[in-house]
């Protein structure tokens, strides 16, 4: 199971739930952003490939080519990289590295561990898929936003030209602005199509990089391995040498190992979240939580998945804060649906303290919020009280 492909990419999820709420946002920018330079990049990463391919292949038999045929198997783990960056424009968080750390800075070791992870394959088949298929729809997804702009400054620029005539179509001849006035129409409706259009196409591509460049749970089988190897190797005595080395691996294999499982179960819904709504599912919470939890969270109604999904994942990490580090001796959780808002408070009676930009957990939770139109206040003076306050439109 890959851990993109659990819930809906971001960009699915506003659309579904606020079509045009998504219009009046920056998202449909960042998401044209998205397509556009994956539709950029494509074609240089496309030609770059097939001269290295091509050169490989000839100049094989004197063994030179070897070096730009292991370039392009290994392409994709530059691109991957890249690429769970730029995923920022459309999603909240990018996926973790799949690959593990080798020892040592031997370059060959390096070649030999990327060469023998699944993880280096599969980057490789979504560079195949970024320069044919999301290349191609990017092209189109350009025409026509291009074909949109024209049309939709075409009474400018019939103003801009006049006593000469526009002609649109060709042979058309536009003698003034407001005559073109039918051909703006059309090209604002296809920039409100092409806004939608962007919404499903960096969606697509995003899921399709969550599943091929992000962790899977086999990758985090192979990282548990592994660190369990680095240990043995330790108990057997290495030399002192190798030691410090192996050390430096097995807490990085740990440190890795443990970002793949965060990142592995971001977006699993539990079952009765899923069956019950958020009520229920914070109920369950409070009632597994060490520190005694008081909830009073009154809502009508079931509300949209990707709002319940937000709001429970950060009412979770709220009492996992309190519970190890505010020494709370209670909490309550309070809210309700005003009828256009959901708002959510979390309240503890700790020391305070709490800062919310210093770690990647609320932090994370404040970006996935921002992709609802949500907001994420924190007030944790010295001292206590910390107050946790979350409002989400549905």
């Amino acid at each position: 199971m890959g851990s993109g492909t659990g819930a809906p990419p971001c960009a699915w999820r506003a659309v579904r739930a606020r079509p045009f709420r998504y219009l009046c946002s920056l998202r449909p920018l960042r998401c044209a952003a998205y397509v556009l330079t994956g539709a950029v990049c494509g074609p240089v990463l496309m030609s770059a490939l097939a001269v290295l391919t091509v050169a490989g292949v000839v100049t094989a038999p004197l063994g030179v080519g070897l070096v730009a045929l292991l370039a392009v198997a290994l392409s994709g783990v530059a691109v991957g990289a890249v690429e769970r960056r730029r995923l920022r424009l459309v999603e909240p968080g990018r996926p973790a590295s799949p690959h593990r750390a080798p020892v040592g800075a031997d370059p060959l070791r390096w070649v030999r561990l990327r060469l023998t992870e699944r993880a280096t394959w599969r980057e490789l088949g979504y560079v195949a898929l970024w320069c044919t298929v999301f290349t191609g729809t990017g092209v189109v997804f350009a025409a026509l936003l291009g074909l949109s702009c024209l049309l939709a400054a075409a009474p400018v620029v019939a103003a801009a030209i006049a006593p000469d005539h526009l002609m649109i179509p060709a042979g058309h001849l536009v003698p003034g602005p407001a005559r073109a006035l039918p051909a703006a129409v059309v090209g604002l409706a296809g920039l409100v199509v092409c806004a939608w259009l962007a919404a499903l196409l960096a969606g697509a591509q995003a899921k399709a990089a969550g599943a091929l460049l992000g962790p899977r749970d086999d990758d985090l089988g192979a990282r548990v391995i592994e660190l369990t190897r680095s240990r043995a190797r330790m108990a057997l005595g290495q030399r002192e040498r190798e030691a410090g080395a192996l050390i430096a691996r097995a807490r990085g294999e740990a440190r890795d190992a443990l970002d793949l499982l965060r990142d592995l179960v971001r977006g699993v819904h539990p079952q009765v979240l899923t069956d019950h709504g958020l009520v229920a599912a914070v109920e369950e919470l409070a009632a597994r939580h060490p520190v005694p939890v008081a909830v009073t969270v009154d809502l009508p109604h079931r509300l949209p998945p990707a709002v319940e999904a937000t709001a429970y994942f950060t009412v979770a990490e709220a009492l996992t804060s309190a519970a190890k580090h505010s020494g709370a001796g209670r909490i309550e959780v309070s809210g309700g649906f005003d009828g256009t808002r959901l708002a959510l408070l979390v309240h503890d009676d700790g020391r305070g303290g709490a800062d919310p930009s210093a770690g990647a957990g609320l932090q994370g939770l404040a970006d996935r919020l921002a992709i609802l139109g949500g907001t994420l206040v924190v007030s944790s003076p010295a001292g206590g009280p910390t107050r946790l306050r979350v409002e989400v439109p549905c």
